[in-house]
């Protein structure tokens, strides 16, 4: 029984976090994450490669985004404290380069970092369980993209990226369940899981008229390289007060059946200013930590962006995005300027995100910050 309701908690901590639409490329962070049908943006090589192709410089550029501080704070429903924690995160680094026929590019970027607080009150069968669980987890990506038009149509590119995700997690939970007049019970939890795998981005664009851009992408993981967890779990009832229970646990932490979906279009809007409109899909997936075997739910995400062309110093920028499935609702909020001069653009902005939970019982998160880009070509 209390197995079961330890599962529980990290079932809700797990679908929680993965929903989280955080802000990820270049352009694209300050817009909302759309972008899949956008060409000639450093942030192709994780959203859709295809769009290096339509590079119109022949000159190699250099990107490095990032959130220069990002505040997250949890409400946690019947406990006193509401947590606060402050996150940094690589949004991406990127060098492009133009081939043959083409661009290629090498990145490495963090599309997910956070510190998440989250907890749980249920009741079943007379036992009260409260749960209060802490994980920190960073998805670290590095590969290469490369992108070239199609053969006899130069409206229409294939682009390709992969590399290497290593995904690192720590967890440290505490969880009480009670039963009145019965018995009580008390578990500490402490649990490291470390996933190494293949991943690849495969996408297509194209450019239907001068103002009309349409685009598709696919992301999966085809193999793991390594996958390792283990966890140290103690136990202290009222059964046997005295006797502090001590286990080792080991468990594959590996994703499994997971598969990201994205289409778009860009609409050129007068003469310089650009509205995106994406859709995506997270299938459901399945994976594993100290409790046993769990699913996450599949989710969407519906996404709209605007880039204006207010001065020719000045192009102010905003989208909006909900991300929806069974466990939770989020919207993210990001707005920004960019300041292009010469060879480089220089984008700075701020994201505002909110999840709320279906369960009243589970605790919910606000995160902010400030967001920067710059681009520079030679």
């Amino acid at each position: 029984m209390f197995k079961f309701l330890f599962l529980f908690s990290i079932i809700s901590l797990k679908s929680f976090a993965l929903e989280l639409p955080l802000p990820v490329g270049h352009r694209e962070a300050f817009i909302a994450n759309t972008g899949v049908a956008m060409p000639e943006s450093p942030g192709n090589t994780l959203i859709n490669p295809a769009g290096l192709a339509f590079r119109a410089s022949d000159k190699t550029s250099l990107t490095v985004s990032g959130n220069a501080i990002a505040r997250q704070e949890f409400t946690i429903p019947g406990v006193a404290v509401e947590p606060e924690e402050i996150a940094v995160r690589p949004l991406i680094a990127a060098g492009i380069y133009p081939a043959d026929r083409g661009s290629k590019a090498i990145f490495i970027s963090s599309p997910l970092t956070y510190q998440v607080v989250a907890a749980s009150n249920s009741e079943a069968a007379g036992v009260l369980t409260k749960s209060i669980v802490r994980t920190e987890k960073t998805d670290l990506v590095a590969g290469v993209s490369y992108a070239r038009p199609w053969e006899g149509n130069e409206n229409v590119a294939l682009g390709i990226s992969a590399g290497v995700s290593t995904v690192s997690e720590k967890t440290h939970g505490y969880t009480t369940s009670s039963q009145a007049g019965v018995s009580a019970g008390t578990r500490f939890i402490q649990a490291d899981a470390k996933t190494n795998s293949v991943f690849v981005v495969a996408g297509v664009m194209a450019k239907v008229t001068d103002r009309w851009n349409v685009g598709g992408s696919l992301g999966f993981s085809p193999f793991k390289i390594s996958s390792k967890g283990t966890a140290m779990a103690s136990l202290l009832t009222s059964d046997d007060p005295t006797n502090i229970q001590e286990e080792t646990i080991d468990f594959d932490p590996q994703t499994k059946g997971e598969i990201s979906a994205r289409m778009g279009q860009e609409l050129r809007l007068g003469e310089n200013n650009f509205l995106n409109v994406d859709v995506a899909y997270q299938s459901k997936t399945e994976s594993e930590n100290y409790a046993g075997s769990y699913e996450t739910a599949a989710a969407w995400t519906y996404a709209v962006g605007f880039r204006m062309d207010a001065s020719e110093n000045i192009k102010p920028m905003l989208g909006f995005a909900k991300n929806t499935s069974e466990h939770s609702d989020t919207d993210l909020i990001t707005l920004g300027v960019a300041l292009p001069e010469r060879n480089n653009e220089f984008i700075i902005g701020a994201f505002q995100l909110n999840n709320r939970p279906h369960d009243e019982a589970e605790g919910s998160l606000a995160t902010y910050g400030i967001i920067f880009s710059s681009n520079v070509e030679y």
